[in-house]
């Protein structure tokens, strides 16, 4: 019984690390959106987004700044509420940018494979693929 106490304990190390792995999967990292919605960006398009180790997020939909706040519990993400500057810009940038705050504000979890990360809707469908832009 005692070998069974003791692997029971290792166990719940292990899984407790994990979750704590899962925790800090986005804090600290920068991404640039490659896809959203299934449809590749144009070529040269750097739409990003930097998670911040304080919950805190920010980036750039391409015309203009953005931020707010994310929660991650496992794979699962909440995106809080999400300001934005308000510039002015050519219409298909517009749409992007818009496209990519759509995604943020959607996305209930995702799923990380080394420099991609993909986020899902509450469906479980594919809105964006990202891809790492920094690498520490």
């Amino acid at each position: 019984m005692r070998m069974s106490c003791t692997a029971l304990v290792g166990l719940v190390v292990a899984l407790a690390s994990m979750a704590t792995a899962q925790t800090t999967m986005l804090a600290g990292s920068e991404w640039r959106f490659l896809e959203l919605s299934g449809h590749s960006l144009p070529h040269g398009t750097q739409l990003v987004v930097q998670f911040g180790g304080e919950g805190k997020f920010s980036g750039h939909g391409g015309c203009n700044r953005f931020f707010g706040t994310y929660k991650v519990i496992g794979t699962n993400v909440t995106i809080g509420q999400v300001g934005v500057t308000r510039m002015s810009c050519p219409k298909p940038v517009m749409e992007l940018e818009t496209g990519l705050l759509s995604a943020l504000a959607a996305a209930r979890s995702f799923q990380r494979n080394r420099t991609e990360l993909v986020l899902f809707d509450v469906n479980g469908d594919t809105i964006a693929r990202l891809r790492q832009t920094d690498w520490d």
